[in-house]
């Protein structure tokens, strides 16, 4: 016989409830099913190897990018070279690149629902490149390329300012959002610290990996702050700054408030995560090392998830920076914390 506490306890009744394995009681270390079966358009992918050493050595070059800024990167030059159907990038011409800069901008043109890009993410491939080459220029084997081809992967002002206006992001007003939260369900600690998750998205505006990464020592209530320290954080680009929560946040506040006074009366102190995994809420002290937050982003895309279906709708995690509350964010930079 074993004394269950009540995350365990929580765990194996949403197992039963779900008909699950009592293996994804570790959030952290179970992968989602690899959901078997047929899918005819894999069979026509194709792999190109010519390249992968020069893009292997670029990689120990890139390192001192952030992970998620080389996974761009490298989602970039995988692209080019699709397009090019694996030519060797020694043979590349200022023409291939200035054919994959004419296909970026008729991506613009379309919505992403047909395939079309970004303007955010048809700049960073354009970027992504340019800045490729000119590395590549300089490593052996390379070093005939033409120096035009950076250039040639240049964006077209007077098309660019045709293509980029568009407006096909979905998020939900602050009405909409309010009542996608409410809805959640808040039976179990899970439960409630998902809720809480998805409120303070809101609350503050932060990405999910700086929101997931964040420490009760972060939080001002009195002063209804919060710091984003990339010393301690996941922060993009390893920003730091004072966020100012928004205004007309007033019921998201209410649920992020009663999950911070849960977890501190269970004893988390200042240097205990706001959002831990769900193994360590059983409780903090001073006498014991402090709880962790929690490892990757993948509980809070979980939680919104689950969070957009309680209104049918479909809402990525950034749904919560674009709200039209989000006009209103203040931030103040922090360069000493």
């Amino acid at each position: 016989m074993k004394l269950l506490g009540e995350t365990e306890c929580d765990s194996i009744k949403n197992s039963l409830d779900t008909n699950t394995s009592l293996a994804r009681i570790d959030e952290e270390n179970v992968s989602d099913p690899a959901r078997i079966g047929k899918d005819p358009g894999s069979r026509e992918s194709q792999w190109h190897t010519h390249n992968d050493r020069v893009i292997h050595e670029w990689q120990a070059y890139a390192g001192r990018y952030d992970r998620k800024t080389m996974i761009a990167h490298l989602v970039s030059i995988r692209d080019f070279e699709q397009f090019l159907e694996g030519k060797p990038f020694e043979k590349v011409t200022p023409k291939n690149a200035g054919a994959y800069r004419d296909r970026l901008v008729e991506l613009g043109r379309l919505l992403k629902k047909d395939g079309g890009l970004s303007n955010s993410t048809i700049r960073h491939r354009a970027s992504h490149l340019s800045a490729f080459f000119n590395w590549l220029r300089n490593q052996d084997g390379f070093r005939r390329l033409s120096g035009n081809i950076p250039d040639y992967f240049l964006l077209p002002r007077g098309t660019m300012a045709r293509t980029l206006p568009r407006d096909d992001k979905r998020y939900p007003s602050i009405e909409d959002a309010l009542r996608m939260v409410q809805a959640m369900p808040s039976r179990t600690l899970q439960e409630r610290r998902d809720k809480a998750m998805v409120a303070f998205a809101f609350v503050s505006g932060l990405r999910a990996g700086a929101l997931t990464s964040l420490w009760l020592k972060h939080l001002d209530m009195d002063g209804k702050t919060v710091v984003q320290d990339a010393r301690e954080m996941r922060a993009k680009n390893g920003k730091s700054f004072r966020v100012f929560w928004f205004p007309r946040t007033d019921g998201f506040q209410k649920i992020f408030c009663e999950w911070i006074a849960e977890i501190s009366a269970r004893g988390f102190t200042a240097q205990d995560a706001v959002f831990p995994e769900v193994k360590d809420l059983i409780s903090g002290s001073e006498d014991f090392p402090p709880v962790a937050p929690l490892k990757t982003s993948r509980a809070f895309q979980t939680a919104f998830e689950r969070a957009s279906a309680t209104i049918d709708e479909e809402y990525s995690p950034h749904a919560a920076c674009r709200t039209p509350h989000a006009e209103s964010l203040g931030r103040q930079a922090v360069p000493h914390i």
